[in-house]
């Protein structure tokens, strides 16, 4: 084989591995149906909390190499094959979803957690911490949903002295409510 030849197949087969790399894929959490020891983010199996997402180390993204952050410090890879992915959707179905948090993630390309079409998803609280590049829409965030009037900071996103910044956020069409109905 000719050197253009080797060149043109290595080329080839770079620009296939990304096209993989860019197809998105879209994964469920349903806190009703949902099973956190047997689901695999499908339609069919979804996951039961987005916590578990995290604490299973199920998103690749990256992360300070030490804590505490400081300014200058390069990124690395963590939960590398990891099934969610920079550029992929995590859908939220119906129900209580808890205290959602999103923290100690920088994905290189957004990852968007979202309410299901036509279902409404209800959290109790919502905190992005020490992150970059994260979509959230369509989530309803109720200090009265938890079953009680507990005070508490409904939607934060914060820089964190010891974990680090978060830039490249984007909160889009969250019901924001302290209590289902202020009338009385």
């Amino acid at each position: 084989m000719s050197g253009s030849t080797l060149f043109r197949m290595a080329l080839g087969a770079l620009a296939m591995a990304a096209t993989m790399h860019l197809q998105a894929t879209t994964f469920h959490v349903d806190p009703v149906d949902g099973s956190d020891a047997t689901g695999d983010g499908s339609a069919a199996q979804p996951w039961r909390s987005l916590g578990h997402v995290f604490d299973a180390d199920l998103v690749e993204t990256r992360v300070w190499p030490d804590y505490p952050y400081e300014s200058g410090m390069e990124l690395v890879p963590v939960n590398e094959g990891a099934p969610v992915r920079a550029g992929d959707t995590i859908l939220l179905h119906d129900g209580y979803h808890g205290n959602l948090v999103i923290e100690h993630a920088y994905n290189t390309a957004p990852i968007t957690v979202a309410a299901a079409p036509g279902e409404r998803p209800l959290a109790r609280s919502l905190l992005v911490r020490a992150a970059q590049n994260w979509i959230v829409e369509g989530i309803a965030v109720s200090a009265a949903s938890g079953g009680d009037d507990w005070p508490a900071t409904l939607v934060e996103v914060i820089d964190h002295n010891f974990f680090g910044p978060s830039r490249d956020i984007r909160l889009e069409n969250l019901d924001i409510d302290t209590v289902p109905d202020a009338s009385a």
